[in-house]
């Protein structure tokens, strides 16, 4: 399930739509210019795939895990809704949830080798 969340990309698509310190002037040509991707967009349709992939994988925990993108996905209405600058606090929260998600799904994933090696 490695490969559902690429938190460095998440976390550096956040990064971008952070505004420049107020040492660092605007130049005139960027005023509006917004970034090429919405990371709010990106991030839950990552929460999405991981969600559909886990319950391809893993149906009989599908109410688990359901349980877990449910968090995953008010956290990330609170980065959504906090002001630029405001950003980390519910930031490190969806970051904790998609580990412990990660967590979860691994430990999924080690039960049902195990399951297929007895």
């Amino acid at each position: 399930m490695a490969e559902v969340f690429d938190l460095e990309r998440l976390r550096h698509a956040w990064n971008r739509t952070e505004p420049a310190p107020a040492t660092a002037p605007l130049h005139p040509r960027l005023e509006g210019v917004t970034p090429a991707v919405d990371p709010h967009a990106e991030a839950r349709a990552a929460l999405e795939r991981a969600g559909r992939e886990a319950a391809r994988r893993f149906p009989a925990h599908a109410g688990a895990v359901e349980t877990f993108l449910d968090e995953a996905r008010g956290l990330l209405a609170a980065v959504q809704a906090a002001a630029p600058g405001e950003r980390e606090e519910p930031l490190a929260a969806l970051v904790q949830a998609v580990d412990r998600l990660e967590d979860l799904l691994e430990a999924f994933r080690l039960a049902e080798s195990a399951g297929r090696s007895r």
